[in-house]
């Protein structure tokens, strides 16, 4: 893929994440992600993402 079209995608998904989070922070609802992959496959790192943006303390993992 090019970096170009990269970059445009990732924005978006970044972008409906944002809306995600506020929607669930203004409901008062609970969302739950399950990452499943390989050892090796970078779940860790998709998990810290994920929980990044979020206020501290209202985010939990588990493995």
């Amino acid at each position: 893929m090019p970096r170009e079209t990269y970059e445009r995608e990732l924005l978006c998904l970044q972008t409906e994440r944002a809306k995600l989070l506020e929607r669930v922070r203004a409901d008062g609802a609970r969302l739950v992600i399950i990452l499943e992959g390989r050892e090796t496959a970078g779940k860790g790192g998709s998990a810290k993402r994920a929980t990044g943006i979020s206020i501290q303390g209202l985010c939990r993992s588990r493995s």
